[in-house]
């Protein structure tokens, strides 16, 4: 699946080249980072003991073309590709950790209102279509033995970036960054049960206002 989320945007890009006599095409790429982590330090009788509350991490890679269908106004389409880890305990010293690898399609809309020659306010408007797998990790006592269970993910999404930014370095090249998110998405998760005629699946759904975490930053190329 990778191989060929890969070889899609090799597609996207190529067909960006070919159709760039229009001065109105550009095309994004960027990457998504984030860490989280809470920890209790404690002090008793002169001994210091730290405890992990909560840790994981983020990554994801994209890339998107747009079409300007006015001058102030570009739709598109976005390929994208994400990762994470959540800590969820430790026990007998070994870590326990739930992974999360998803692939998305976003159709997107980008307003451009210009502050000046090369700063522009550009909120994204957008809808998510996500695929992917889960593997969750468990300790098992009785072995003594972190073991794990996969499932398969599938869900949606529709958001706004409302504080995403453009800045102009050339004519043709720019920096595109945003901060935060307001959005909806609802995600199925099917986990593949080895017991027979026994099914599992958990839905996720809900909203979010983040605007002071999930930075993003790429460039963008215009045509």
């Amino acid at each position: 699946m990778k191989k060929n989320l890969i070889i899609l945007v090799a597609v996207l890009l190529t067909s960006t080249f070919a159709f760039a006599q229009s001065g109105k095409m550009f095309v994004t790429g960027n990457l998504d980072f984030n860490t989280n982590n809470r920890t209790r330090t404690t002090v008793l009788n002169n001994n210091t003991i730290e405890t992990i509350l909560r840790d994981g991490s983020n990554f994801g890679i994209n890339a998107s073309f747009h079409y300007k269908v006015i001058d102030n106004l570009a739709v598109g389409l976005g390929l994208g590709y994400n990762t994470s880890r959540d800590w969820t305990g430790t026990f007998n010293n070994k870590e326990v950790n739930d992974y999360t690898n998803l692939f998305s399609i976003t159709p997107s809309a980008i307003y451009f209102i210009e502050i000046n020659d090369k700063f522009q306010f550009t909120p994204e408007l957008f809808f998510n279509i996500g695929f992917g797998g889960e593997n969750q990790q468990f300790y098992n006592a009785v072995t003594d033995k972190v073991e794990d269970f996969k499932s398969s993910i599938f869900g949606f999404g529709v958001g706004i970036m409302p504080l995403s930014f453009n800045y102009n370095m050339t004519e043709n090249i720019a920096l595109a960054f945003s901060l935060g998110e307001i959005s909806y998405s609802n995600f199925k998760t099917s986990i593949d049960d080895p017991t027979p005629l026994a099914s599992n699946e958990v839905v996720n759904s809900g909203f979010r206002i983040q605007l002071n975490s999930g930075f993003r930053i790429g460039f963008r190329y215009f045509f």
